[in-house]
């Protein structure tokens, strides 16, 4: 059976993303560097994604600047049903959700658009730093 780690690396790779450890992958988006990570739920059977945004390099192991689960932004209600463990599905609604939606989404994630309105309804459903504040102008 394929897992969902396997199901994003591939896609996620193909996109530009770069494979950092502990099931996280980054990308720049004109200097804004995107973090997907595949978290495994501690009571099991079930995984998340989440997504950060750090205003430097990640790779220094800092954590982001904004932080959240990723189905919270997309607002997708059925991205943790999809997430199971036994989903027999999972490999067909992954690659489509991953294609569809989540790459075209962290797209558009740049340092104008989290300045914008739009960037500024999704900050305000974030974990965020008062740097990250500062640098998207949020109050």
């Amino acid at each position: 059976m394929i897992t969902a780690e396997v199901v994003l690396r591939d896609r996620l790779r193909a996109a530009g993303f770069r494979k950092a450890r502990n099931r996280r992958w980054f990308i720049d988006q004109e200097g804004l560097w995107v973090e997907l990570e595949l978290q495994r739920s501690r009571y099991g059977g079930r995984s998340f994604i989440n997504i950060g945004l750090h205003l430097d390099d990640p790779h220094g192991g800092r954590d982001p600047d904004v932080y959240t689960r990723l189905d919270v932004w997309v607002d997708r209600d059925d991205v943790e049903d999809m997430l199971l463990d036994e989903n027999p599905q999972l490999e067909r609604q992954l690659s489509a959700l991953a294609e569809d939606v989540i790459i075209p989404f962290v797209r558009t994630l740049t340092v104008p658009f989290m300045r914008s309105p739009q960037g500024h309804e999704l900050l305000g459903h974030a974990q965020i730093s008062a740097e990250a504040a500062r640098a998207f102008h949020y109050a």
